[in-house]
């Protein structure tokens, strides 16, 4: 697409590098603070070092008004100005007015910054600059870029560097380099003690997408990717046992154009700690098959039951976990109210409706053992309970929730008095 203004652009540029290099005394110096990663295994620290440079970019913007108004400049302006098809490949707009700052700013500037920065590693400035410029047409000759949204994971542990859990979205292995690019996204606004927490991240969720090009930065398709990294995230706490969670999002356009700016969120929620999340391939197929099957969420006593097992994860108390978990249970398996003995009746169709591995004896005497410690907890005759009740009622819990996604259905009272009384078998799974 360059291919008519290839000539214009390269004077422009030229011109652009010679009034940095004859006024580099001017050129403002960036200071920021990276970090280093050093030691292996639970010994690994982190070492904070100063990073100073030249800032062509803020130089190079506050000159804006003399660059625009050099010929050189002027005519390539006119070039895009006379060229609606140019113009639209670019995305400059229709105001004529708005061309020389969005073509300035979105396309000579970060071009400029990058000959800058890399010629004295290359030897040759010529070919830096042609380099560049192919970089440029590869870009505006396509619709999309691409982006990579990465979600990495509190407690994950997989003995493979790469699992393809749901299509598109990858459990990766994060590398000390990727690591490090996260450290340095928190260190102005985290704490020393928050960064040293972050050295525990091992693994994250992974997914490359298209996105539409615009004329600067990335698009705004994060919300999107990450509800789906929240979607896996919730399938994969369901499927097995171990405490994870995601510790923030993190956003990275390739190339050094417009979309090479980046974002990471912090997920606001903080680490979750506890068993480790161990995944292995045999894990895959289960934990796909809840994915494709995840459709209850709009049904409000299983969007209950979720949202209270979700919240579990960040209850530092264990009472107030069996709490939660009780709630979700009882949205699940008491439909009916409140009449009637509730603990025999919840236990019962405990070990009918979701007895996995277990046989529905054991499942009947965990379940009236845990409501009891419920009741007590919640009347206040006690304020603590044993950990294994805990571990008992959150698998009951993931059971049911489990069974609910296979099945696609949210139990009836009647469906559930029907199975434990033989005349309704179990429904099916497809």
């Amino acid at each position: 697409m360059i291919e008519s203004i290839r000539d214009n652009m390269t004077a422009v540029l030229e011109a652009m590098t010679h009034f940095v290099s004859s006024h580099s005394g001017e050129v403002p110096l960036y200071s920021r603070e990276e970090c280093l990663i050093k030691g292996e295994g639970e010994g690994r620290g982190i070492d904070t070092v100063d990073v100073t440079g030249p800032d062509y970019g803020t130089f190079l913007i506050s000159n804006a008004s003399y660059l625009i108004a050099l010929p050189v400049f002027d005519s390539l302006a006119q070039n895009f100005i006379k060229d609606t098809s140019l113009r639209d490949g670019f995305r400059l707009g229709k105001e004529d007015s708005e061309i020389p700052d969005k073509l300035l700013q979105a396309y000579l500037v970060p071009l400029a910054s990058h000959i800058l920065e890399n010629r004295q590693s290359h030897p040759n400035t010529g070919e830096l600059l042609a380099s560049s410029l192919r970089a440029l047409d590869r870009f505006v000759d396509r619709d999309t870029f691409e982006a990579v949204f990465a979600a990495p994971l509190w407690n994950a542990r997989c003995g493979v560097c790469e699992l393809e859990i749901a299509e598109g979205i990858y459990l990766r292995r994060i590398s000390d380099s990727q690591l490090r690019g996260y450290l340095n996204s928190f260190t102005r606004f985290k704490r020393g003690f928050e960064l040293l927490e972050l050295l525990s991240l091992e693994f994250e969720l992974a997914k490359t997408v298209l996105q539409p090009r615009v004329t600067y930065g990335v698009t705004p398709m994060g919300a999107q990717i990450q509800e789906s990294f929240e979607d896996v995230l919730k399938v994969m706490r369901v499927a097995k046992h171990g405490v994870i969670g995601i510790a923030f999002v993190h956003a990275q356009g390739i190339g050094f154009l417009g979309p090479e700016m980046t974002w990471t969120a912090w997920s606001g929620i903080g680490r979750v700690r506890g068993d480790p999340y161990e995944l292995v391939e045999a894990d895959l197929e289960h934990l796909r098959k809840i994915l494709k099957a995840n459709r209850l969420d709009t049904d409000p006593r299983f969007s209950l039951a979720m949202r209270r097992f979700m919240e579990a994860y960040h209850e530092p108390v264990e009472v107030d976990k069996l709490i939660d978990y009780w709630i979700s249970l009882e949205s699940l398996l008491l439909p009916d109210g409140k009449e009637g003995e509730l603990r025999f009746r919840a236990a019962l169709r405990a070990a009918f409706f979701a007895p996995g591995t277990q046989n529905r004896e054991e499942v009947f005497r965990h379940a009236m053992k845990s409501y009891k410690a419920r009741s007590d907890i919640v009347h206040g005759a006690k304020d603590t309970v044993d950990h294994a009740t805990i571990v008992e009622t959150e698998e009951c819990l993931r059971r049911v929730l489990c069974r609910c996604l296979e099945l696609q259905i949210v139990p009836t009272a009647e469906m559930l008095n029907s199975i434990v009384l033989g005349t309704t078998p179990l429904p099916s799974e497809e």
